[in-house]
């Protein structure tokens, strides 16, 4: 599933960042796209967040157009 979700002024911070905590609302907003676009339950039952650059205004997110999940 690949959602792009547009990085808007009023989700950065003081500093021109995207605040950690929206990166949630990010996901959430993926995971409702993909409810809505499958017949199936998807469940998240865990996040894990590894930050290794900002996002910046009027970027779309994820870089490279996917969300990748995390290696166990």
């Amino acid at each position: 599933m690949q959602t792009h979700i547009k990085v808007r002024g009023y989700h950065m911070d003081v500093y021109q960042h995207v605040n950690n905590a929206r990166y949630l609302e990010f996901l959430e907003e993926a995971r409702w796209e993909g409810l809505e676009k499958t017949t199936g339950f998807q469940w998240m039952t865990e996040h894990n967040i590894a930050f290794h650059r900002g996002e910046h205004q009027y970027q779309l997110s994820p870089p490279g157009g996917a969300w990748r999940p995390a290696s166990h």
